[in-house]
């Protein structure tokens, strides 16, 4: 890791990138940032007794495995590939100085989102109902200045609570497309979003066909954000579901929009300074 510059000689905060032939320090801003050639910044080792456990989650939009800190972030990353605009996780992409009170040093981000549009933003994961002590937001706001700096994006996001987890392992089991099978299955799809295209619950999309054919397909269709739900209002027969809007002219585009996030929104550095 290079030293870091005094504060009072900062220009734009360094990168220091991995790749196959040894770190590279980007000096300068982004322009030789290749997302293609980078590899994790960070390695994880399992140890018993530590407090994080490394995962190695698959995500479909990519086609393969990676390697991220923790169970949080893995699903973090799930939840971020519900965007459309998506396209590409980075776990652990580089180092970035950051300035804290006046001292330089140098902060690891969980993720690097590259969009459709081709604009990037780094991700902050942090455990669920996350407190912080004012030293960790200090530090965090000296990460999104850094990353102001560079104009790169960020975004802080807290885990699951433990009725949104539930939600979010149920559909997951569903994520593959060997839920939707059987006789008539694209028919099927077409008069759900259609009976969805205001909010429905649940019961009311079951009946539209074979429990055994319908039910698998309407949790695939809800990992896959075809259909929208509040994760804030839990999950049971009477949970209302709506079509999302890019399916369906009819559906209330911005309320499908709202739903579609899924989860509740992650609280900001701002909104965890005010909240002390």
């Amino acid at each position: 890791m290079p030293k870091a510059r005094p504060a009072e000689e900062q220009v734009l905060p360094r990168v220091v990138v991995a790749t196959a032939s040894g770190p590279a320090v980007l000096d300068g801003g982004l322009d030789r940032l290749d997302l293609d050639v980078l590899r994790p910044a960070r390695a994880f080792t399992s140890i018993a007794g530590q407090r994080h456990s490394p995962q190695r989650p698959y995500y479909e939009a990519m086609g393969r495995h990676v390697e991220t800190e923790s169970f949080t972030e893995a699903v973090a990353g799930h939840l971020l590939f519900r965007d459309d605009d998506v396209v590409r996780l980075v776990p652990q992409p580089f180092w970035i100085e950051r300035i804290v009170e006046g001292r330089p040093g140098w902060a690891c981000p969980d993720f690097l989102v590259e969009r459709s549009d081709g604009r990037l933003a780094v991700v902050e994961v942090k455990r669920a109902l996350y407190r912080p002590a004012d030293s960790t937001l200090i530090k965090l706001a000296a990460v999104r200045q850094s990353c102001e700096q560079l104009d790169l994006g960020f975004r802080l996001v807290t885990g699951l609570s433990q009725s949104e987890q539930a939600i979010f392992d149920l559909l997951q089991t569903f994520h593959s497309e060997r839920c939707i099978t059987g006789p008539g299955t694209d028919e099927l799809k077409e008069l759900v979003i259609e009976r969805a295209s205001a909010p429905t619950p649940l019961e009311d999309l079951w009946s539209v066909g074979p429990a055994w054919q319908t039910k698998p397909m309407i949790w695939w269709m809800l990992w896959h954000n075809i259909l929208c739900m509040d994760w804030s209002s839990g999950l049971d027969r009477r949970t209302l579901v709506l079509a999302h809007s890019r399916h369906t002219s009819d559906a209330e585009p911005d309320l499908a929009c709202a739903w579609t996030c899924g989860p509740a929104a992650s609280p900001t550095i701002d909104d965890l300074w005010s909240s002390r």
